[in-house]
């Protein structure tokens, strides 16, 4: 499956609550053309995630980002900010 292939198909399971950042970010596509396969396959990547980290809160299950580069830091042993 190509990657336009995929991203067609991300389309097609996105809410319509979704799709508008989703379009403006194909639209900044359009006139900032992508020149390299790994570059388009990161984008696609980002878009999916993306999707899918929305598609959580919507149902109630994300994390609000403070609490999430929180957890990270721990994990990562940095610490906090003063």
């Amino acid at each position: 499956m190509t990657t336009r292939e995929l991203l067609f198909q991300e389309l097609a399971n996105t809410s319509d609550e979704l799709l508008l950042p989703v379009l403006q970010f194909l639209q900044f596509l359009k006139t900032h053309p992508i020149q390299s396969a790994e570059l388009e396959l990161d984008t696609l990547e980002t878009i999916i995630s993306l999707r899918q980290g929305l598609a959580e809160f919507d149902r109630g299950e994300g994390l609000p980002a403070t609490q999430a580069l929180e957890e990270l830091r721990h994990r990562l042993q940095i610490p906090p900010r003063p």
